[in-house]
């Protein structure tokens, strides 16, 4: 007993002869005949009844000297959310000030949201040691060895660099051409891959209708890079012409041409709103052409955009199209269904009363799948 780990992955291994994985578990509830006795039984149970009643996992799986984290947890759960709305706030301010030269203050909303993210993604690193994994087999690995090998050369150079403090480099001069460092603080992005961890999760789960995550990736991936294009747009005019007091009021650019006025007399936002304004129309195919790009940079970061614009609105018409083939096969089949079930009522002569009370049923089950 002394090896004996309290999460379900564990009994494969330690118990191969009675706890032969979950077959015979999904094999028993699919013939009716509910739970085999031996998991019902007190001594091998995994949670207390009220954790079971409530819905809980324990957070740990204990082996002999280690503890590692049980995958299916709820702190891992709530974790993993965490982390992504973190990755996301963070995907959506760190654009704006790199792009703008804008530093907030630290006791500021944004100052704080910075060290709360970065605090978070510090204690992720931690955690992702303690993770198991599932082998390309489907096994998984507890082994604290094995999960580190697995991490180190997976997402950890990611994560520690979604960590750098980029900004503190920007203190070490204040020569113009240092700010390009700046630009190093958009590698941050790269934790934006955090958020699939989250997305994964709820598939395997169950969570969440498979279409609705599949459009909200879509929506999701579709903002963020036109608000990526956008102050990248922005940004490629301050790294040329400067920002606030350090701006060529002769350096010509985009943003000059459009509004026939200086950028330090704007306001950010009306920046902003004209890249992103430039950023739809280019996703979008469009191309008004009443923001043009002036600069030799500005020229060669339009003709990357284009490409962007022109990949990521064919594979979002393509998904488009294959979610709504996937929507009308369900429906066509739901279709064919009831129409045999009109068919059977009509040749069975069953009561209106009846007959009606059996579409609803089906209509209501169709409804409920569909969640």
């Amino acid at each position: 007993m002394k090896d004996f780990r309290l999460c379900s992955a564990g009994f494969d291994q330690l118990f191969p002869r009675r706890f032969n994985g979950a077959r015979e578990v999904a094999k028993a509830v699919t013939e009716g005949k509910g739970l085999p006795a031996f998991v019902r039984m007190p001594a091998w149970r995994l949670s207390t009844q009220t954790e079971l009643t409530k819905g809980l996992r324990r957070a740990f799986c204990f082996g002999t000297d280690n503890w590692i984290f049980d995958e299916h947890s709820l702190f891992i759960s709530f974790w993993e959310k965490l982390t992504t709305i973190m990755v996301l706030m963070v995907a959506m301010i760190t654009p704006v000030q790199v792009a703008f030269f804008r530093e907030s203050e630290t006791l500021s909303f944004v100052g704080l949201l910075n060290l709360c993210s970065e605090v978070i993604f510090a204690i992720d690193i931690v955690i992702q040691f303690f993770v198991p994994f599932a082998e390309p087999s489907g096994r998984i690995t507890y082994k604290p060895e094995l999960i580190a090998k697995n991490y180190l050369r997976g997402w950890f150079c990611i994560d520690v660099i979604s960590v750098f403090p980029f900004h503190l480099l920007e203190g070490f001069s204040h020569f113009r051409a240092f700010k390009v460092l700046r630009v190093l603080r958009l590698v941050k992005l790269l934790g934006v891959v955090r958020a699939g961890r989250l997305f994964q999760h709820m598939e395997a789960n169950g969570q969440v209708n498979h279409f609705m995550l599949e459009f909200t990736m879509l929506l999701l991936g579709g903002i963020f890079i036109l608000h990526w294009m956008a102050c990248c747009f922005v940004l490629v005019r301050s790294l040329e012409c400067g920002v606030g007091e350090d701006e060529d009021p002769d350096c010509d650019n985009w943003a000059r041409r459009y509004f026939h006025a200086n950028a330090s007399d704007l306001l950010d936002t009306e920046i902003y709103v004209a890249a992103a304004y430039w950023a739809a129309a280019t996703i979008s195919t469009l191309g008004y052409g009443d923001v043009v790009p002036v600069t030799t940079a500005e020229c060669i970061f339009v003709t990357f955009g284009i490409l962007i614009g022109v990949t990521s609105y064919s594979y979002a018409m393509g998904s488009v199209c294959s979610m709504v083939a996937k929507m009308d096969q369900r429906n066509g089949e739901f279709y064919a269904f009831m129409d045999n079930l009109n068919n059977f009522v009509r040749e069975k002569g069953i009561v209106q009363d009846l007959s009606s009370r059996l579409r609803e049923f089906f209509r209501y089950k169709k409804i409920g799948r569909g969640r």
